[in-house]
């Protein structure tokens, strides 16, 4: 399973939630499984959002689509989004 991290500056963060939300069959269809979505507590127009993805491949055909820029865009974000790609490499707890 890969790690996709993805951090952007957004308008308003209702605005961009639904437009988020309206994209979950896209995001599924592509191998999504699951995200954690991140606001930070110093500017409410920073949002970090942790995804697991099914493999690397498909999270990057995902996010480099024509689609997911142009989805991001009407949602109000501010700029290209910031996209790193991570696999586990160990698990420490506590």
């Amino acid at each position: 399973m890969i790690q996709v991290l993805e951090k952007f500056q957004i308008d308003d963060y209702d605005k961009w939630k639904r437009s988020y939300e309206e994209g979950e069959g896209d995001r599924r269809a592509n191998g999504s499984r699951e995200a954690f979505v991140y606001q930070n507590k110093d500017n409410a127009h920073e949002i970090m959002i942790l995804h697991q993805w099914g493999n690397l491949e498909n999270a990057k055909k995902f996010f480099e689509s024509d689609e997911f820029k142009e989805r991001m865009k009407n949602a109000g974000v501010k700029e290209e989004p910031v996209i790193q790609y991570f696999h586990e490499v160990d698990r420490i707890i506590g």
